[in-house]
């Protein structure tokens, strides 16, 4: 997942890419880290976003939320907002200044 968290990859491939099946991949995800893949690769996409946010500073948001794996910026936005409490705009505010 880390070297493609920016592309989309279903369930079936992730458990194809491991050797292992859907059912066992969830249970394997689920038994280590207590959350499902999905969920997994949601909260790595929106750290790689955050570092983007910090480190590239001048890059629009729908360029960042293209670059971790989110073609609709609004949903990107939408998800961002609700695991962080503020918007892709504002968290960049906030760590400009910094």
């Amino acid at each position: 997942m880390e070297n493609n968290y920016n592309r989309y990859i279903s369930l079936e491939e992730m458990a194809e890419i491991i050797g292992v099946t859907s059912y066992h991949l969830c249970r394997l995800f689920k038994e280590t880290f207590h959350i499902s893949p999905f969920k997994y690769l949601a909260r790595l996409r929106l750290q790689k976003a955050k570092e983007l946010l910090v480190e590239a500073p001048d890059m629009n948001i729908k360029t960042v939320s293209e670059k971790v794996g989110y073609n609709d910026t609004s949903y990107f936005c939408t998800i961002f907002k609700a695991q962080e409490g503020m918007s892709p705009t504002e968290f960049k505010k906030i760590h400009r200044s910094k």
